[in-house]
């Protein structure tokens, strides 16, 4: 009879008396070891402490991040008909913010600072030109004033 292990025939006296007696039928010994679990691995016992002074760890600085740059910045200065500056603000690709009055004056100095060409140039145009329909609103008012001077005379009043 074959050994499971070996695959010879095992030499057992119960088993040679059987194998002598029926020749045509062999019986197979089957040996099946129980499974044994794994040991646990014990947890490492915490090292104690030396009394021998180590060199102190230095502290590691905390790593500061730094803050995201917005995607872009858009500033808008609009000129109305009445001479009426303001300036609106956009970051990225956020809703414009609410648009800022702002004094002409301010706005040239500013595009002067810029240094761009173009751009002095047209503020320049646009603030000549308002500058020049002020005093011909001035020149306007002025003789409309003399001529409310004249007549307040020619009624007679005194002055």
């Amino acid at each position: 009879m074959p050994d499971t292990e070996s695959g010879q025939p095992v030499s057992s006296p119960s088993n040679r008396a059987r194998a002598s007696t029926t020749p045509s039928q062999a019986t197979f010994r089957t040996s099946v070891e129980p499974v044994r679990p794994k040991p646990r691995a014990q947890p490492a016992p915490a090292p104690v402490p030396t009394t021998t002074a180590a060199p102190a760890a230095t502290p590691r600085p905390a790593v500061k991040r730094a803050k995201k740059l917005p995607a872009g910045i858009s500033v808008t200065i609009h000129a109305g008909a009445d001479n009426d500056w303001s300036v609106t603000v956009t970051q990225g690709a956020k809703r414009p913010g609410k648009a800022v009055p702002v004094a002409p004056d301010a706005v040239e100095r500013a595009v002067r600072e810029l240094g761009e060409p173009t751009a002095i140039e047209a503020v320049e145009s646009i603030i000549v030109a308002a500058r020049d329909m002020a005093a011909a609103r001035v020149d306007e008012l002025s003789r409309q004033l003399e001529e409310a001077r004249k007549m307040l005379e020619a009624l007679g009043a005194t002055d």
